[in-house]
């Protein structure tokens, strides 16, 4: 009777997940395996996750942060910040884990759409800039090494110049070329006489 309520006790406490990898039979596994195995668990760890940090820890903590914010704790937020909505994000291994099953999500979810983008531009449904960056984090990259937005935006328009550049002069490239073999001289007003004037 004894063995039974222990038992019971491990369940509720969701006590095999933490311990599959001691239980398995057998004496090889494939890295797949485990690692099926414990996104298993993880998925059934992740209902009472969720609730524990939604209905308990996510309460309490911005409790606490407005009652600091209240007694003067916090240095005075700068003008932009003023009243905007704060949002908590816990980063320990669990909650990390967690996350990187959207993260994989996410990468089938583009791999899918790339798949049949020939046949139906299903990518355009895809926030790739959005999810890319949340992928990052959900990974644990340092938020210093991911590029802010306007760095984002500065690069592709350097990039976007320089490919406009590149066209451009291999326009009058082959412009110039194309004057060479011929005999007489450019219409007044042409692209031609332009690009023979430049």
């Amino acid at each position: 009777v004894l063995e039974m309520e222990r038992q019971e006790v491990k369940e509720i406490f969701l006590n095999d997940i933490f311990v599959q990898l001691r239980d398995l039979k057998g004496d090889r596994r494939t890295q797949l395996e485990i690692r099926e195995r414990l996104i298993e668990g993880l998925q059934r760890l992740g209902l009472s996750y969720g609730k524990i940090t939604q209905e308990w820890l996510n309460p309490l903590v911005t409790r606490d942060i407005m009652l600091l914010q209240r007694n003067g704790q916090f240095p005075d937020l700068p003008p932009e910040m003023e009243g905007a909505q704060f949002k908590i994000e816990y980063v320990g291994r669990l909650a990390m884990e967690l996350k990187s099953q959207e993260s994989r999500g996410y990468r089938q979810w583009v791999s899918m759409a790339m798949d049949i983008d020939p046949v139906f531009p299903a990518i355009d449904n895809i926030n790739m800039d959005g999810g890319f960056r949340r992928v990052g984090e959900t990974l644990g990259v340092s938020i210093e090494d991911i590029a802010t937005l306007e760095e984002v935006e500065a690069k592709r328009a350097q990039r976007q110049a320089e490919k406009d550049a590149q066209m451009a002069l291999q326009a009058a490239q082959v412009a110039g070329a194309a004057y060479g073999q011929t005999t007489k001289a450019p219409e007044e007003g042409s692209v031609a006489e332009a690009v023979v004037g430049a």
